[in-house]
């Protein structure tokens, strides 16, 4: 952590800087109809059939080696597919963020000049609140880029990407090696981006806090889940439990049929009638409601304890955010040092709080699914739902 004194620029001193959004796309992206992709005899993609729509936020995910580099270069158009078609929607570009596009840097120029030389118009103040936004302050700016470490390269390229940012962006770990505080400035922009985004990253919490869409690459089969990450886990769970949706479909309409059963209408007898509950059954379901309401109070008070700390950690860490963003910070050491103390602990507390909350929603889910199974067990012979379960 620097804690010398850094000289400020003659420049205004309080730099607020607000991401620039992307001009509006149409309502399709990208398509990608039929396409085939090898290297060499490694057949990767086989007819896959792939849509991007305004405002997605698409994580990839898989296994190292499944081809979520490859689905991001199709997207981003970086390679072109052996067969079928890549099309692009109306007032559509992409750019394309990886590693080696660090590569592309003028090594001669500065971290000034790299920015300015890409904003045509902007003023001086402008492009500094940008690098600024990146932690480039006083002397950074005019270090030249040959100098620089891998994270300040990092940093500097999402930088110039951010510049006029186009309605597709396609980020192949955009992280990896920047610090706490650089990482956040990227996920609070990606958070704001109006666009469309397809990323790659291992970094959970930014998958969490960016992604409105999962796509699970494996073996060239892509499988698109329409929700966050969390709901990615709970699929997942789910299918490695055996229970499909259309499980899910059915339990749910066995519930309402025996809800809604009636005795048949021609029975006269006083002889209890198929689908009537009897005396042991009622007190044996109000032993299941209330086992049930036991098991799932902890559970439930555990998820809404660990939203509220989530959304206190989160407020706080966007103050801090902006409290870094602000040059005047780190004229004063003691209170920077203090700024990234209390981020990095923050930080390490949200990781813990997001565990528990996804450890306490799976289990909540698990006793959900497992009530609902015996509800259907208990149903009476005779009675609409149990009719379907025999069949």
């Amino acid at each position: 952590i620097r804690s010398e004194l850094v000289q400020l620029p003659p420049e205004p001193q309080k730099v607020h800087f607000r991401f620039r959004q992307p001009p509006r796309s149409g309502e399709l992206v990208l398509e990608l109809s039929r396409v085939d992709l090898s290297y060499g005899s490694l057949c990767v993609y086989d007819n896959l059939d792939f849509r991007l729509f305004r405002g997605d936020k698409v994580a990839l995910v898989g296994p190292n080696g499944a081809g979520k580099s490859t689905l991001l270069k199709l997207l981003a158009g970086v390679l072109s597919p052996d067969a079928g078609t890549r099309r692009e929607g109306v007032r559509v570009f992409a750019a394309y963020y990886a590693q080696h596009q660090l590569e592309a840097l003028n090594p001669d120029k500065t971290v000034f000049a790299e920015i300015d030389d890409v904003a045509p118009g902007w003023t001086q103040s402008e492009v500094r609140g940008l690098v600024g936004a990146f932690l480039f302050h006083g002397r950074d700016v005019d270090k030249k880029v040959k100098v620089l470490s891998g994270g300040e390269r990092g940093r500097l390229a999402l930088a110039k990407m951010l510049v006029e940012p186009a309605p597709l962006l396609c980020l192949d770990e955009p992280t990896n090696h920047l610090d706490i505080a650089s990482a956040d400035v990227l996920e609070q922009a990606l958070k704001r981006f109006t666009g469309t985004l397809a990323l790659i990253t291992h970094d959970r919490h930014l998958i969490r806090a960016v992604a409105n869409k999962i796509v699970e690459v494996d073996g060239g089969k892509v499988t698109i889940y329409d929700g966050d990450y969390d709901y990615y886990l709970w699929k997942k769970q789910q299918e490695a439990d055996g229970i499909t949706a259309a499980d899910q479909v059915d339990s749910q309409t066995r519930l309402v049929a025996a809800a809604s059963a009636s005795p048949p209408a021609k029975a006269k007898t006083k002889t209890r009638q198929p689908g009537k509950k009897t005396r042991e059954q009622k007190r044996a379901e109000a032993h299941a409601r209330n086992s049930y309401y036991r098991q799932t109070k902890d559970l439930n008070d555990a998820l809404t304890s660990s939203e509220a700390a989530l959304e206190e950690i989160q407020t706080r860490l966007d103050v801090l955010t902006q409290q870094m963003s602000d040059p005047d910070l780190y004229a004063d050491s003691e209170a920077f040092n203090a700024a990234v103390t209390e981020y990095a602990q923050l930080k390490k507390q949200l990781t813990t709080h997001e565990e528990r909350w996804l450890v306490a929603s799976e289990a909540l889910a698990a006793i959900t699914v497992e009530n609902s199974a015996l509800e259907n067990a208990r149903l009476p012979r005779g009675s609409i739902a149990a009719d379907k379960l025999v069949e």
